[in-house]
């Protein structure tokens, strides 16, 4: 996996390798990762796109799909905990997007 920053234009500003799969992007995942994520989330033109009523159900089910995904690639031993991980996640996704708490 990897994470790709672009500027306005579409043009590459950095990359970052995240891992193989999602499972192992967690296990790698670094807190500038988070923070530059946590920034680009934050921008100003995307918080009122991210906010509107019509994109809401459409990121729901981004990521109920890429959840399930996670899930289909965990390790039976790890199921659990990575479902609740991922969930617990984008209930705090949905949380923010519907402006009922702050990232």
């Amino acid at each position: 996996m990897l994470w790709q920053q672009v500027d306005e234009d579409g043009f590459d500003i950095a990359r970052k390798v995240l891992g193989r799969d999602w499972i192992d992007a967690v296990a790698r995942a670094e807190h500038e990762v988070f923070d530059a994520l946590k920034k680009a989330l934050l921008e100003p033109e995307q918080i009122r796109q991210i906010h509107a009523a019509d994109r809401q159900e459409a990121l729901r089910n981004s990521m109920r799909r890429r959840i399930e995904a996670i899930r289909s690639a965990a390790p039976a031993s790890e199921l659990d905990a990575v479902s609740l991980a991922w969930s617990e996640a984008a209930r705090a996704a949905m949380r923010f997007v519907r402006q009922e708490a702050m990232l």
